[in-house]
């Protein structure tokens, strides 16, 4: 996401299967790609494939120093 201006996004300790989680953080990446806008901590937003998710605004749990959107799913 950094290539393109935007915050990198990750979904960490997700209860869903690696493959649904795998596919959702691509539908959020798409989604935010053709619609970039700012996001704020706490706001939630619905993806192309209709997934509602939460952005959260954290320290990375894979990229050392590096503040990420979090979502929740």
């Amino acid at each position: 996401m950094s290539e393109f201006g935007l915050p990198e996004m990750e979904i960490s300790q997700s209860s869903n299967a690696e493959a649904d989680v795998h596919a959702t953080l691509y539908d959020a990446v798409l989604t935010r790609l053709k619609y970039p806008s700012a996001i704020a901590d706490g706001e939630s937003f619905v993806t192309e494939e209709g997934v509602r998710l939460v952005a959260r605004i954290r320290k990375s749990a894979f990229l050392e120093n590096q503040t990420v959107i979090q979502l929740e799913y």
